[in-house]
């Protein structure tokens, strides 16, 4: 019986897997014609990743979105990236800026998106409409925060004079925030004290709520786009305090359970008032697997960042949202390893991987012949016919669950690469 139901699987795959010619983003888009049936009329379309800092990764979802954007519309980038960062790229990309992309936004490129946005600027050159960048998360370690904190800073002074006291007692505390990643900050955070830490999140939230109440008056004194946009910023503030107090948490054994999912529902609201504002706006989204899937995420076991942005965007937008993830078949990639001495608080590592285990869908890509070849999946039909998979790759270990309710489509390459372009 494991014979036959091998057999079948690798039937089904072998059916309703398009072999592609290449991940060049320059390559003809002629066998990227499955995407039409996987993507429908759906407004926003995730491409994941398996794993950060992975080359081919953001390669193949450069000619991804060549095709959405020029086949079926789409006119968006939102990318798990810092929505102020972001704001800084989007305007480079907008504009003839001659100044090189590194002293434009150092954080685009320590996070190995130098080659995506240099890409998306010069392919929208070429375009008759430019694709837009859009952020959607928190900053990501003390001095993103500090930086958005100041832009906040700056943003009140102007419009409320009355709040200078408040300012005046958190703009320390988030000034003392080293670090570029939440990682990288968790400790110096925890180094604060609770007196610290408390005044920083209550004083956040004081603020909040009162740039909500005088809505109204602070949108006479600047304008409402200046005012969204501060709004906005205060907001992420605010989640990105909480992670990092649940990130400190979680590496003693203290977090609550599902706590780091606030992070992933700030990024689906972020990308759900972009759907509001633009009522025509077809989106493609950036992230890696585990925050896209449709499913909770249960890592090696463990239920990790546990409600996703994919879940809470399937919940909202039905039928409206697709995914596509990434993987690969290789017998390598990369891993995040914990490092004190980095400014990250990680070091990005090749390492080796086993053969994909039973009941993944790249060990059956690999029974079926398919290890060696570059394939895109359609996994929508796929529970009608009985097939299944329960985990897929994810950096070195696997995402563990129903795969086939989890994604649309798996993009899976037989060899990746370790990013050796990041900033750190």
């Amino acid at each position: 019986m494991p014979h036959e139901t091998s057999a079948k699987i690798s039937e089904w795959l072998q059916c309703h897997s398009t072999q592609l010619a290449s991940i060049a983003p320059e390559a003809s888009l002629d066998d990227l014609e499955i995407l039409r049936d996987i993507v429908g009329d759906a407004r926003v379309v995730a491409l994941g990743e398996g794993a950060h800092f992975i080359k081919e990764f953001w390669s193949v979802r450069q000619r991804l979105i060549r095709f959405l954007h020029e086949q079926l519309g789409f006119n968006i980038i939102a990318a798990e990236f810092d929505l102020r960062e972001a704001e800084i790229i989007e305007s480079w990309l907008a504009n003839s800026d001659p100044r090189p992309l590194q002293e434009v936004s150092s954080y685009v490129v320590d996070w190995g998106m130098s080659g995506m946005v240099q890409w998306l600027r010069s392919w929208s050159a070429t375009c008759t409409r430019r694709m837009r960048f859009l952020g959607l998360d928190v900053p990501n370690g003390g001095k993103a925060f500090a930086t958005m904190f100041a832009s906040v800073v700056h943003f009140l002074r102007e419009v409320d004079q009355d709040s200078t006291s408040l300012l005046e007692e958190i703009e320390p505390i988030a000034n003392a925030l080293p670090g570029t990643s939440v990682v990288g900050s968790m400790q110096a955070w925890a180094a604060l004290g609770k007196a610290k830490q408390d005044a920083l999140t209550a004083g956040i939230a004081r603020l909040c709520h009162r740039m909500r109440a005088l809505k109204t008056v602070f949108i006479e004194r600047s304008s409402h786009s200046q005012f969204c946009s501060a709004l906005r910023q205060l907001e992420a503030l605010s989640c990105s305090d909480y992670v990092l107090r649940a990130t400190e948490a979680m590496h003693r054994g203290g977090e609550l359970p599902l706590d780091l999912s606030v992070r992933d529902r700030f990024m689906a609201d972020s990308l759900l008032d972009i759907l509001k504002r633009e009522p025509k706006a077809r989106v493609v989204l950036l992230a890696h697997n585990g925050h896209v899937q449709k499913e909770p995420v249960v890592w090696n076991g463990y239920l990790n960042s546990a409600l996703s942005l994919g879940f809470y965007l399937s919940n909202d937008l039905g039928d409206d949202y697709r995914v596509i993830g990434t993987s690969t078949t290789d017998n390598h990639t990369s891993e995040m390893d914990l490092n004190a001495t980095s400014e990250v608080g990680f070091t990005v590592n090749d390492i080796p991987l086993e053969r994909p285990e039973k009941g993944s869908l790249e060990a059956e890509l690999v029974s079926a012949g398919l290890g060696d070849q570059i394939t895109l999946t359609a996994l929508r039909k796929s529970a009608d016919a009985g097939i299944s998979f329960d985990r897929i790759r994810a950096q070195s270990g696997y995402l563990v669950g129903n795969i086939t309710a989890a994604y649309d489509g798996i993009l899976v390459l037989p060899t990746v690469t370790v990013q050796s372009d990041l900033g750190f």
